[in-house]
Formats: C-alpha cells, structure tokens, sequence
C-alpha cells in the first residue's frame, strides 16, 4: 500500500516544458555549480560571463534546443537537444533536474517523453546522449526508456536509441 501511494505521489506532479528564460538562467547557474549535480551532469567549469554569452546566442542556432522544466508552475530543471543534424535526422539528449527535492519524482521520465515529442516533430529519428557512468539512477532510466550503450568514453557513458514515431508508439499501447 506504501509504494502505491509513494507512485501516486511521484506521478501526481505536474511536468512541462518552458521557454528557457532569464529566470532559468540564474537556476541553472545555481544548479550547475551545485558539487552533487556539476559532478551528476559533468558539467565543466564556467563562468558567469560565458553563461550570459551562451543565453544570448543560443536562440539564433539551428543546433541546439532548450527549454526550461518546471514541476506544477515551479522551475526545476533544463533539458534539450544539441548537435542537431537535421542531414542525419539525429541529435543529443540531454536535461536535468536541479531541484533536488524534485528528485524522484518522475520528472526524468516526463522530461524525456517531452523531448522525444519535439524531436519527433522536428524529424529527428535517432537520439544519443552522453552519462557518467556513476550515475546509476539516469542509467536506469534511460535502459527503461529504451536506450542501449554504445560504449564507453573514459568517465562517460554513450547510449542511444531510434524513436519509434508517435503513430508508432500511441498503436503499442
């Protein structure tokens, strides 16, 4: 009865994409240089300059897509798709959820689903993505979500998987 009502509350949250604004910015700041999730994501160190270069760039690119996360109206995270090759129908996942009390919640599921649509709509047909392989928790999730390895690269893991289109995937279910 427990872990029924622990999924309940897991899946009673609320996930949406947002448009990546100001206010996402000066999370992610926090977020990404949090020790637990800078080491999680592998993100390098930056500066804040190049964080504000990357804002005011980011909109004009054809490669790269971000959105803001936000669990019931709160922002909670980022996630996107990078080194969109509309050639090669194919791009890298990526996302996280910085709020650490948002954790187990079912937003790394929700966040994947949300950027699997898109990428559908944009044509993309393959996604990879890169993990350390320490983190056990996104490994799970993205083996469940149907990914399979494709190696390994020193710390990183690399996985990837062919999306079923959505016509596809509503007729499995």
């Amino acid at each position: 009865m427990e872990d029924l009502i622990d999924m309940h509350e897991r899946l009673s949250h609320l996930f949406a994409l947002e448009e990546y604004t100001m206010e996402y910015l000066d999370k992610s700041w926090v977020w990404l240089n949090d020790p637990e999730i800078k080491k999680l994501t592998l993100t390098p160190d930056f500066t804040r300059q190049q964080q504000l270069d990357f804002y005011e760039n980011v909109k004009a690119r054809t490669d790269y897509w971000i959105r803001g996360v936000s669990c019931d109206a709160v922002p909670v995270g980022v996630a996107g798709l990078k080194n969109i090759s509309y050639e090669n129908c194919e791009a890298e996942y990526w996302g996280f959820i910085g709020e650490k009390k948002y954790h187990g919640k079912g937003g790394g599921t929700a966040m994947l689903r949300m950027v699997f649509d898109e990428a559908r709509r944009m044509g993309i047909t393959r996604i990879y993505l890169y993990v350390w392989k320490e983190n056990r928790v996104a490994i799970a999730l993205y083996s469940r979500s149907g990914f399979h390895c494709d190696g390994e690269y020193g710390e990183k893991l690399k996985y990837s998987m062919v999306l079923a289109s959505s016509s596809t995937r509503e007729s499995s279910h």
